[in-house]
């Protein structure tokens, strides 16, 4: 019996070194994940937003809001470069 108690242990010190290892290696696949989500965030930052393209939409001339913004829909007093609500490029080829 004593040589099956000496396996027996041999065996569950395996086990847990294995099961240590896993656990070793587990922390680390989620310090690589974490550090993959930083880099991703990082590299964004740096990168300037996409501007969206639109034109204004004269609706009424004679009132206080004549023109609309095709992308978000807000009225102006006037035509611009750049909707003031949505940030969009207003200027058409031609517009400069």
């Amino acid at each position: 019996m004593s040589d099956l108690s000496a396996e027996t242990k041999e065996i569950e010190k395996a086990l847990n070194n294995i099961c240590t290892d896993w656990v070793g290696i587990g922390i680390q696949i989620n310090a690589a994940r974490q550090a993959l989500l930083e880099l991703k965030r990082l590299s964004s930052i740096g990168a300037p937003p996409e501007r969206k393209r639109g034109h204004w939409i004269v609706r009424n001339e004679y009132s206080m809001y004549p023109v609309l913004c095709s992308e978000c829909g807000g009225w102006q007093s006037s035509r611009s470069k750049f909707c003031p609500d949505c940030g969009a490029d207003m200027r058409g080829e031609g517009d400069g």
